[in-house]
């Protein structure tokens, strides 16, 4: 018994890693929509349920409970009792003693949508035929305050058996302080943050939750508030405890049994892990805009205000409480005109495409860190991504300078080149961070995120996005700051190499954990090189023009003899044993997903943004037709169902749409792709894009993170590349 009691404490805070379920061993990311202001940071699901709050920063912390285990169980394995959810309270006209009963929104049919392209507002419609009731709940996070504001309507049919209905709302709160260098699992855990208190406030009609700590990154006091609320009077309440959380009692009881059996305790505190119940009764009018066949409807607004304090909590709920959905509505919208008014859109008159491209670029603005410039990949928390890596910042901070936001990728090349290991560091005389490397990811404060302590490719393409920044703007004072970067990086480049080959020695390779040397380091160092060949001959600094570009011609001679592929027409050689071995047709194709070795197979680096050799040169022209290979089986899913899932289709779409930009048939196999992209692995309704894509029950669904900014903004690039831009 107390073996079977430790197991299960010990799953509860480590959740089992599911490697058959790859690109989702994490668990799935449920997560169908998001909205947030670069502070406040809110996901939904398809159903409505909000399963993930951040702040005070997009990267950390997140507050709401909610872990889910399983695609194929009900609510992807989420307990009953996670999340923050909405639901109503039931009278029938039948006044038998069974005539009351709780029904939860995410029960109901539902359908979700962006009510603007251009913004982040969310619809979710909820229909209850047997009831007769409709809800919708339009969420938004306001621009300017960090609060949540859920708008709910609920229209009642004339024929519908419901006499009375009450607003419930119920929370699961899991109020965090803290994050932890080097891993950031903690993401993955249920109540891995030890207790809260929560209290109803009766003056102000909020539940509070609250905690402070320290967190352990930087050894720094927290402290965070989240008042729950009406935006109007609450008519009952109850605070409990989370009895599906194994460690703890039952008492008080969970909000979450108590809003479903009707009871409405109203327990007033509580301290450990916190649950939160708020009623409100609806007072059903006829809807003077609609004709008298669509019968009443009620509203009532929910509001979720976070701040440092529970007496901050109280002013940021009061402010919003003098502010209508309305406003609050229209306000966002011009907040991110306000960013985005001169970003290009791709020119086509597929709407999909179009929807897809505003998506990536909305997501882009609710996900930057306006005090380090930090993007985070996803705020999701499964898997856990709520980093900025810097090799996908440097194509990031290409399509800020597109969309006229340099001011933004300037900042955040100078946050990527404070963080860069200037000296290096070890452990008992071995090295673990060589100088001017970078780690794999970061939080927004700086802190390294993920476990890889260093990655070649990581490196490499964040020499080049510093040196891209200037050829886009030619900002030379720019240049001449953020050059001690790129000399350091280069130097340890022309020191990095493997003397019997030419080419760069072992190394992680894009997050993967058996080191290697692949085409995926080789053209990444090569492009690293080129870049600081470039900038040294701008700044005048001829002694590291001729050093980096001995090495960089090097580097160039051992790709060819040692990387090039006869056999695949493609730059393919030097694959480890592993790779071979994942590769074999015998093992499943879930195991391609896992973090092991690259795979350099439709590696396109070497055409764009390397530009290694033209075009038109034999080998990689022969590359290129290989890379489109590769990528194009992708396209033909989910009727061949020859693929699982797949990922980053459109960096390759990027680098052939380039390529190919004077042969109209070969750009129009891009655009099929592109078109793909948005049609089959976004989703149809909120059209959003996961950094991996899977095929489940038949269909091609997003997976891993959604949204996920990387993947949106190559997507958004591809369009362009592709189609052109609109006028």
């Amino acid at each position: 018994m107390a073996l079977r009691s430790l197991s299960g404490r010990f799953r509860t805070f480590v959740p089992t890693l599911r490697l058959h379920r790859a690109p989702e061993f994490f668990g799935p990311t449920d997560i169908n929509a998001q909205s947030g202001n670069q502070r406040l940071s809110v996901a939904l699901n398809r159903e409505g349920t909000v399963t993930v709050l951040r702040w005070p920063r997009p990267s950390y912390y997140n507050h709401v409970g909610h872990h889910t285990t399983d695609r194929d169980e009900p609510r992807f394995g989420a307990r009953p009792n996670e999340g923050s959810f909405l639901g109503l309270r039931v009278e029938l006209d039948d006044r038998t003693e069974d005539a009351a009963e709780t029904t939860w929104f995410r029960d109901w049919r539902s359908r979700q949508r962006y009510v603007d392209p251009r913004s982040d507002v969310v619809e979710t419609t909820h229909t209850h035929e047997g009831f007769g009731l409709s809800a919708t709940v339009t969420d938004v996070v306001d621009a300017e305050t960090d609060v949540l504001v859920r708008e709910v309507s609920v229209s009642r049919s004339p024929d519908s058996p419901v006499r009375r209905a009450v607003l419930l709302a119920f929370a699961n709160v899991d109020v965090t302080v803290s994050k932890r260098r080097w891993s950031p699992l903690q993401d993955l855990r249920r109540r891995w943050n030890g207790d809260n208190h929560a209290e109803y406030h009766r003056d102000v009609g909020a539940v509070m939750f609250w905690k402070s700590g320290t967190d352990d990154s930087a050894d720094e006091p927290q402290s965070v508030a989240v008042a729950f609320a009406f935006a109007g009077p609450c008519d009952a309440f109850h605070v409990g405890s989370d009895d599906q959380f194994p460690s703890r009692g039952a008492t008080p009881a969970d909000a979450y049994a108590v809003a479903t059996q009707g009871t409405f305790d109203r327990n007033r505190s509580h301290t450990g892990t916190t649950t939160g119940l708020l009623v409100r009764s609806l007072d059903f009018e006829t809807d003077s805009k609609a004709d008298a066949t669509r019968g009443d409807v009620a509203s009532a607004t929910v509001l979720y205000a976070a701040a440092t304090t529970p007496s901050d909590a109280r002013r940021v709920l009061a402010d919003a409480r003098g502010r209508s959905p309305d406003a609050v509505r229209g306000d966002k919208r011009a907040w991110f005109d306000g960013y985005l008014g001169d970003a290009p859109m791709p020119a086509t008159d597929d709407p999909v495409v179009v929807a897809v491209a505003w998506r990536a670029l909305v997501t882009l603005v609710t996900n930057y860190d306006p005090q380090s410039g930090a993007v985070v990949a996803s705020i999701a928390t499964q898997s856990p991504y709520a980093q900025d890596w810097p090799r996908d910042g440097a194509f990031c901070n290409h399509v800020l300078d597109r969309i006229g936001r340099s001011d933004w990728a300037r900042k955040r090349n100078r946050w990527y080149a404070s963080l860069q290991e200037s000296v290096g560091w070890g452990v008992l005389g071995t090295t673990i961070v060589p100088a001017g490397n970078w780690a794999m990811n970061y939080y927004a404060d700086g802190d390294e995120g993920g476990p890889i302590p260093w990655e070649i490719d990581q490196t490499a393409l964040t020499v080049w996005g510093l040196w891209d920044h200037y050829q886009t703007t030619g900002a030379r004072e720019y240049l001449r700051e953020v050059y001690p970067a790129i000399r350091r990086a280069a130097d340890f480049f022309v020191a990095y190499r493997d003397p019997s080959t030419g080419l760069h020695r072992a190394a992680h390779e894009d997050d993967n954990l058996v080191r290697s040397r692949t085409i995926v380091g080789a053209s990444t160092v090569w492009l690293a090189l080129d870049s600081a060949v470039r900038a040294a001959t701008v700044l005048g600094f001829d002694a590291d023009v001729s050093r980096f570009s001995r090495r960089r011609d090097e580097l160039a001679g051992a790709i060819e003899m040692h990387l090039w592929n006869p056999a695949d027409g493609a730059y393919t050689r030097n694959r480890s044993f592993v790779d071979r071995l994942v590769a074999h047709p015998l093992v499943p194709d879930a195991f391609r997903a896992l973090p092991l070795v690259p795979t350099t197979s439709g590696a396109s680096v070497l055409s764009w943004p390397a530009r290694y050799a033209d075009v038109d040169q034999p080998r990689m022209r022969r590359h290129l037709e290989h890379v489109w290979k590769h990528v194009s089986a992708s396209f033909a899913e989910p009727d061949s169902g020859s693929r699982q899932f797949g990922m980053y289709e459109t960096k390759a779409l990027i680098a052939l749409s380039k390529a190919w930009a004077d042969d109209p048939v070969r750009l129009e196999r891009v655009r099929d792709g592109v078109r793909w992209v948005a049609h089959e692995h976004a989703t149809f309704d909120t059209h959003v894009l996961g950094e991996a894509w899977i095929r489940h029950d038949g269909d091609v669904v997003a997976a891993v993170c959604q949204p996920h900014t990387f993947t949106g903004l190559l997507f958004y690039y591809a369009a362009l590349e592709a189609f052109g831009t609109a006028s």
